[in-house]
């Protein structure tokens, strides 16, 4: 009863979004891998994901009182790294059919990426030949909770939205043991979390991408410093669609346009309005000289 109320406040707060293919989460043995935005990560995962999962958090990720009071309610098991018996508690779950959830870079990430891959989670997926199925969460980056401090916006309750990926496998056969076997399969495990960084994400051409930074940012934020002044991310969507309409007179939709200018910020808003009006920007270097611009035309057509 007190998981179901959690559950619904903080789908109310977070505006939480479960997309992908629930499941597999509960289809045998299952391990399932995920991004560490911030510390409340393992709670919010915990508490949406179906079935009854259990979280491995690590003993920092406590430290906070509100993540306290939401783990009581989930399944969890607390890793340090001078007790290996939780390891062996996690394989267990494992191999009995639970379906049990790591964070393979550990800590939240200082960064607002993926950091280093511990071979933990590869070792267990390995030994009890588990699928491994990665899970996006997507939001809580820009939460008062994440760790990356005054580098990303901060929100009071940001939108989250976790994307549930198809499951992998790790390779039957590595041919070595020991340390390099380890390495080995945390390998593997990286290429796994790569994709699903750049899988989960909403395919954007370069103009949406600027949109999406304007929103996230403000749009009154300054990005961009040329020998004139500063200019911010409505300075520059507007530079963008009034050059971009101009440029789109010059060429078809799907032709390359030449650019000829110099490092200003009027030539970064040509470049973005250009792909906003789908026409392919090739920047030329007018310092170059004469040959080099006649050899760098011909690729450029």
């Amino acid at each position: 009863m007190i998981k179901r109320v959690l559950r619904f406040v903080l789908q109310g707060l977070f505006r939480i979004r479960v997309e992908g293919d629930v499941s597999q989460l509960q289809a045998g043995r299952v391990l399932i891998v995920a991004n560490h935005d911030s510390v409340l990560d393992g709670a919010l995962l915990g508490l949406l994901l179906p079935g009854n999962v259990t979280v491995a958090e690590a003993g920092d990720g406590l430290r906070h009182w509100l993540v306290r009071l939401l783990m009581r309610v989930v399944p969890h098991v607390i890793l340090n790294p001078q007790r290996p018996l939780a390891l062996k508690r996690l394989i267990r779950l494992v191999e009995r059919g639970r379906p049990v959830l790591l964070f393979p870079q550990g800590p939240a990430t200082p960064t607002g990426g993926l950091t280093k891959i511990y071979d933990s989670a590869a070792v267990i997926a390995a030994r009890c030949n588990a699928r491994i199925v990665p899970v996006r969460i997507m939001g809580t980056l820009y939460s008062r909770y994440a760790a990356v401090g005054g580098m990303f916006p901060r929100r009071l309750f940001p939108q989250v939205t976790i994307r549930i990926l198809p499951g992998r496998r790790l390779p039957a056969q590595l041919q070595a043991s020991g340390k390099t076997r380890r390495r080995r399969l945390a390998d593997e495990l990286l290429k796994i979390m790569q994709h699903m960084m750049f899988a989960s994400q909403r395919p954007a051409t370069l103009f949406e991408a600027l949109i999406d930074a304007a929103e996230l940012h403000g749009r009154g934020t300054p990005i961009l410093e040329d020998t004139q002044r500063h200019h911010s991310y409505r300075d520059l969507i507007k530079a963008s669609l009034a050059l971009g309409r101009l440029g789109a007179r010059l060429a078809g939709e799907g032709e390359i346009v030449g650019v000829l200018m110099p490092n200003l910020a009027t030539t970064v808003a040509l470049l973005f309005g250009l792909s906003a009006m789908r026409r392919t920007p090739a920047l030329l270097n007018y310092t170059a000289g004469p040959d080099a611009l006649r050899s760098a035309s011909g690729p450029a057509v």
